[in-house]
């Protein structure tokens, strides 16, 4: 394939193919500076529509100017072929350091500090991205983070052709509402970025398909998997960060990239204080003066880490954890790891404890209950005795009112007398015999002149002496 040409720029070499065209790397003759020339691809050059709204927002982007995006010097068109000219970038992509390894928690920190400065300027000066991905992530030779590509930017005031626009994007980074067809916005790009940030953590796209609709379907109304599942050591304050990001509603999200940057940041702090050794400021700076000094060729795998000059506040931030605590991180978690053991222990002891003295106390509450029960039974005992000797002597008495009234009885039948026979007669139920009233009617009792023997009368006197 030759090489096209265009005036005032030498073509050396190409750098990679995109979505939207070819870039090269050139070389601008008047101003002797290498840049990046990226050529539009033909079957976008034959829209007019699609040439217009390009032209306009490559205008709007010209205007951004920040130390993490990628300036934009040149637009034109030779000949039906449309260019960009923009600066040139010595590093490798994102998405070539994903291919080598993860990112660690410092450097993914770092990387979405810068990005997400990048996109707040950016929507700042009301300009959207629309198309953040790993491969438009520029890891630079120093350290620096930068965000590449907006060719596909749109200005929010922009009257682009919708038709034209909102296609654009990658369809595995892709928003929701771009999705749908809706007008991307600030929040957008936050969602892209918290694909992106996924990625880097787990390794792996939180949508995936065959179908490259599908994957857009999935994005609309699919919940991502927990970042939890492939690897334990992510903290929930991190998952819950990223969670947040790609949520289906644009409201739910944060309110600015940069707040879901400081968040992030703050959770992959503490879960790197949890995970591995700490670098120290004096082992940063030790590892700075060591690094090489000036650009270095080919692609950067920053295996080695990024110079400790170019960190974000994040790095020096876990410096200084390292540096107030004193220990690193392994030997914090077994310290850790030993104090929730003493805790366990001593949780365990005050469990026994507890349990013995509830064991104590039953056995005395058994003894005094059994005491008390004791007590009940000896007065129920004493009770029952009194009872039975009072029942013994109520026996007795009756018996002795039984005889007496017996023997009663007998005299009364010795001696009949009317009541009682009549009584006897009721008694056995026969009918009793007339009675002469004066023959049972009881002798009056004898006077003083029935005591005295009878009276005879005087005799005469001429008896008296034949008597003698």
């Amino acid at each position: 394939m030759s090489l096209p040409e265009i005036p005032s720029y030498e073509i050396e070499s190409e750098i990679g193919i995109g979505g939207m065209g070819v870039v090269y790397r050139a070389r601008h003759v008047s101003l002797d500076r290498i840049v990046a020339l990226k050529v539009i691809h033909p079957k976008f050059v034959r829209d007019a529509g699609f040439v217009k709204g390009f032209a306009q927002e490559a205008k709007t982007v010209a205007r951004l100017s920040h130390p993490n995006i990628v300036s934009i010097y040149d637009f034109g068109c030779h000949e039906g072929v449309y260019y960009l000219s923009m600066e040139y970038v010595h590093g490798s992509t994102l998405r070539d350091l994903l291919f080598i390894r993860r990112p660690k928690w410092e450097e993914c920190a770092s990387i979405v500090n810068q990005v997400a400065a990048a996109l707040d300027f950016a929507h700042r000066e009301e300009v959207v991205h629309r198309d953040i991905k790993p491969g438009n992530v520029l890891l630079c030779a120093n350290g620096k983070t930068m965000v590449i590509d907006f060719g596909v930017a749109h200005a929010s005031y922009s009257n682009a052709p919708d038709s034209v626009w909102l296609a654009a994007g990658t369809r595995s980074y892709m928003s929701p509402e771009q999705c749908k067809g809706q007008w991307a916005t600030a929040r957008s790009d936050q969602y892209s970025l918290g694909v992106v940030v996924y990625e880097m953590l787990t390794g792996r796209l939180p949508f995936t398909a065959s179908d490259p609709l599908a994957v857009m379907q999935q994005h609309i109304s699919d919940i991502p998997p927990p970042l939890r599942t492939g690897r334990t050591d992510i903290t929930p304050r991190v998952e819950a960060a990223v969670l947040r990001s790609l949520s289906k509603i644009p409201e739910m999200r944060f309110s600015t990239t940069g707040a879901f940057a400081r968040e992030l940041e703050t959770a992959l702090v503490e879960a790197r204080a949890m995970d591995a050794p700490i670098t120290s400021p004096a082992g940063a700076a030790s590892a700075s003066a060591s690094a090489p000094s000036g650009p270095r060729s080919g692609p950067v795998s920053l295996v080695d880490g990024m110079p400790a000059e170019s960190r974000s506040k994040s790095s020096y931030r876990i410096g200084y954890l390292s540096a107030v605590r004193g220990v690193s991180g392994k030997s914090f978690r077994r310290s850790a790891r030993a104090k929730l053991l003493v805790l366990f222990l001593v949780g365990a002891l005050g469990a026994g404890g507890y349990y013995v003295y509830l064991d104590v106390t039953g056995l005395r509450a058994a003894e005094q209950a059994k005491q008390l029960a004791d007590k009940a039974a000896t007065a129920v005992t004493a009770a029952m005795s009194r009872r039975q000797e009072r029942r013994e002597k109520h026996r007795a008495r009756e018996s002795g009112r039984s005889e007496s009234t017996s023997s009663s009885t007998s005299s009364h039948a010795a001696m009949p007398s009317p009541k009682g026979t009549a009584v006897g007669q009721a008694a056995t139920g026969t009918a009793a015999p007339p009675v002469d009233e004066a023959a049972t009617k009881p002798a009056e009792p004898a006077t003083e002149e029935d005591s005295q023997p009878p009276k005879v009368p005087d005799a005469p006197e001429g008896d008296s002496g034949s008597k003698e």
